[in-house]
């Protein structure tokens, strides 16, 4: 639940929230992408397919072999970027190396 500035606390799984929806999943695999990062949890919602899940998360994870960055703070990052006028960075991810998990928490690092 997120709660801005004392409003109604706001649900994203139950009032929605943008993210990519697995009809793009076969223009990531034409393009070959090899990680998918979003500040959202990168499947839409309300889900597209409710009695699948996180349908993004299966195909990507498990069909393509997609890393998934989800829930990013983006802010600094568009911050840094602005200030050096600079859209293209160098993108350093290191996951844990966590045994029986498909998940890791990370701190990317962006160098321009």
């Amino acid at each position: 639940m997120i709660n801005i500035g004392g409003s109604e606390p706001r649900n994203p799984g139950r009032d929605g929230s943008p993210a990519a929806h697995v009809a793009s999943m076969p223009w990531f695999r034409a393009r070959d992408i090899a990680m998918l990062g979003s500040d959202t949890h990168n499947d839409v919602s309300p889900p597209s397919h409710p009695g699948l899940g996180n349908v993004v998360h299966i195909v990507g994870l498990v069909g393509m072999g997609l890393w998934l960055i989800d829930n990013g703070n983006l802010e600094e990052l568009a911050q840094a970027c602005a200030a050096r006028r600079r859209w293209e960075f160098w993108l350093t991810v290191a996951p844990l190396r966590l045994q029986h998990t498909t998940g890791s928490p990370v701190n990317p690092i962006a160098l321009f």
